[in-house]
């Protein structure tokens, strides 16, 4: 999960309703950007995420994507 942002959750019958809301919370919290990149070789492309200063806290992200 690190390389893809993501996280792993553990739940039992006694958690996975509360383990199951934090996880809609956490999609319902997120915005989505999108980059698409032409005419490279195929691969891993390293990115870094860095939000101009109005008070955007980047709480997660991916390490890079695999261009086809």
């Amino acid at each position: 999960t690190g390389n893809t942002g993501g996280a792993l959750v553990s739940a039992n019958v006694q958690t996975v309703a509360e383990q199951l809301r934090g996880i809609i919370t956490d999609i319902n919290s997120r915005y989505l950007l999108v980059y698409q990149s032409h005419g490279t070789k195929s691969g891993w492309r390293s990115i870094a995420i860095t939000p101009k200063p109005r008070g955007i806290q980047i709480l997660a992200s991916r390490k890079g994507y695999f261009a086809g």
